[in-house]
């Protein structure tokens, strides 16, 4: 049977992975590439339907939560009602996560520009 190009599509392995060794915990976890369908969760944590940041408190714990696996099973290590307890962790292990998981989604400064303009530092309204 002839492949099509929508049978390539769907068979393509396209979901990046990076081990990381986290000394503080004394483990080795991957962070890996979100699915579209992820991607838009997370996203939708962080915006309203006007695209405007609405919440931004626990940013890292949800997108580290969606990306962080098992480097060996693939699995992801965290259910969304278990993405509070990371906050609960050492903040410079989740930023170094979340540095990755950005790095890996290709997640840039346009972010970051969107919540310093809609949270400037000064605290100001």
């Amino acid at each position: 049977m002839k492949s099509t190009i929508r049978d390539k599509i769907q068979q393509a392995a396209d979901l990046r992975r990076e081990a990381v060794m986290i000394a503080e915990w004394d483990v080795t976890v991957a962070i890996r590439t979100l699915t579209a369908r992820e991607r838009s969760e997370w996203e939708m944590t962080l915006f309203d339907n006007k695209g405007q940041v609405t919440q931004r408190a626990d940013m890292r714990e949800q997108l580290v939560g969606r990306c962080l696996i098992d480097p060996d099973t693939g699995e992801r290590l965290f259910e969304v009602a278990d993405f509070a307890a990371l906050g609960e962790k050492s903040a410079e292990v989740l930023d170094r996560l979340f540095a990755v998981a950005r790095r890996v989604n290709g997640i840039g400064t346009d972010l970051e520009k969107d919540i310093e303009r809609n949270f400037p530092a000064s605290g100001a309204s």
